[in-house]
């Protein structure tokens, strides 16, 4: 058959040797001369060239070049594992603009080192509500990609990249404001805490995953409270699911306290301990934020020594909140002390009761915020 190409490639008519130049007419005399590896080697190489815009002028012969690779080393060819890589992250970055329930499919042809990364960059493109990108996470799972691997390198990718750090794929501008200032509880947030706060969404997707999410819940938390973003820690917070908090978390924390109250007993003769700030509380952190919803989480008393990694996360996560909690109730005090009707309450019955219950509303408001100051936010070691 060689020769039969060889006097096509110098016959005298210029339209036959245009058509059998055709990409097509190539791909089908690759096959025919058993030449597909020199030909898929050579494609792989125009498509890093091209910046991959190659497939976008030809996606079918992209999507047909994939799958013929794909079937021949099914059946045993020798194909270069990098190319075949190489043209499958270029169908990939195809399919992930058109027909993304199909990424999965392809990625788990994929080296196994890679897959994570290559599904992690994908999902961290997709801007959909949060049931629609944990369907495609899901996905991965049954394709036999490791889900819980994706979730936390998805989740890795955008806080970083919300940090300030490289990511070609989707750069985000986040110079901070020099000036710094506690933001309003009723603040609207920006569109990069945004993302931030639905990355979490990532790794709370499987209760398998709220140890990993615990880490990165302080981490942004923090950075939202270093910036005076306190409504953006607020609904962080608000977001999670009712069940975030472990039982064991609570358990190992109330233990930690527990054996510091004892040591420090000891180290006081006996007697009632002096330098634990209180023996470990069942009462709730109750968070109110942008989304209107309260969570409650069971917290343990800090500023004893811990030795467990996930329970020293869990102690940072109740600071925060605790925090959180009080700046909450500071504001709702101001607020409260702000609206102090203008009349004297000796002007009438009806000015005289709206001054009784602006006046009941704050005293309400100073008791509350005084004992989230004093009893929950300053009994602890953090400060």
């Amino acid at each position: 058959m060689r020769h039969v190409f060889t006097a096509i490639a110098t016959h005298d008519s210029a339209a036959l040797r245009l058509e059998s130049a055709a990409p097509f007419h190539r791909l089908q005399k690759a096959l025919i001369e058993d030449t597909f590896v020199e030909y898929v080697t050579e494609f792989a190489r125009a498509l890093r060239a091209a910046n991959e815009s190659a497939a976008d002028d030809c996606p079918e012969l992209l999507r047909l070049v994939v799958h013929i690779a794909l079937y021949l080393r099914r059946l045993g060819a020798d194909l270069p594992a990098e190319v075949v890589s190489d043209v499958l992250e270029s169908y990939i970055a195809h399919l992930a603009e058109s027909h993304r329930e199909l990424v999965a499919t392809y990625v788990a042809h994929m080296p196994t080192v890679v897959q994570t990364d290559v599904y992690a960059r994908f999902l961290q493109g997709i801007a959909d509500p949060a049931p629609i990108r944990l369907q495609l996470l899901r996905l991965a799972g049954r394709h036999g990609l490791d889900q819980a691997a994706i979730a936390k390198r998805t989740a890795e990718r955008v806080l970083h990249c919300c940090a300030g750090g490289s990511d070609d794929d989707s750069p985000m501008d986040t110079e901070a404001d020099p000036a710094f200032e506690l933001a309003e509880p009723a603040e609207p947030l920006t569109d990069v805490e945004l993302v931030q706060i639905r990355a979490i969404e990532w790794v709370t997707s499987s209760p398998r995953l709220y140890e990993h999410a615990l880490i990165e819940v302080c981490g942004l938390a923090r950075r939202f409270l270093l910036a005076g973003r306190t409504n953006a820690a607020a609904h962080l917070f608000n977001s999670l699911p009712e069940d975030f908090v472990q039982h064991d978390w609570v358990a190992k924390a109330d233990s930690a306290a527990a054996a510091a109250a004892a040591a420090a007993a000891d180290e006081d003769g006996g007697g009632s301990s002096g330098s634990v700030a209180s023996t470990p509380s069942r009462s709730g952190l109750i968070r109110r934020g942008p989304a209107g919803k309260a969570q409650r989480a069971s917290s343990a008393t800090a500023g004893c020594a811990v030795g467990d990694d996930t329970t020293s996360h869990f102690h940072e996560y109740i600071h925060l909140l605790s925090l959180c909690d009080a700046l909450a109730h500071y504001s709702t005090w101001a607020e409260t002390l702000c609206k102090q009707p203008a009349t004297k309450p000796d002007q009438g019955a009806r000015q005289q009761a709206q001054w009784l219950e602006w006046r009941a509303g704050l005293s309400l408001a100073t008791d509350q915020a005084v004992e989230m100051f004093r009893d929950r936010l300053l009994e602890v070691d953090w400060l």
